[in-house]
């Protein structure tokens, strides 16, 4: 729903007037999911060491 809604607010519906928009919209959704995907992994991984360093398995 993320990515659709970025795409279709960045869709121009007059003919096209500005296609950079698209490009930027499509861009910028990217870059969203890629931040969350690695502020994710920091995590998992700031976890699991964690848990480690306690003595108990993750």
């Amino acid at each position: 729903m993320f990515i659709i809604s970025f795409i279709t607010k960045a869709a121009p519906e007059a003919g096209g007037e500005n296609p950079l928009t698209f490009l930027e919209g499509v861009q910028s959704a990217f870059f969203a999911s890629f931040l969350f995907a690695a502020v994710g992994l920091v995590l998992t991984l700031g976890l699991f060491r964690i848990k480690e360093r306690k003595g108990g398995t993750a």
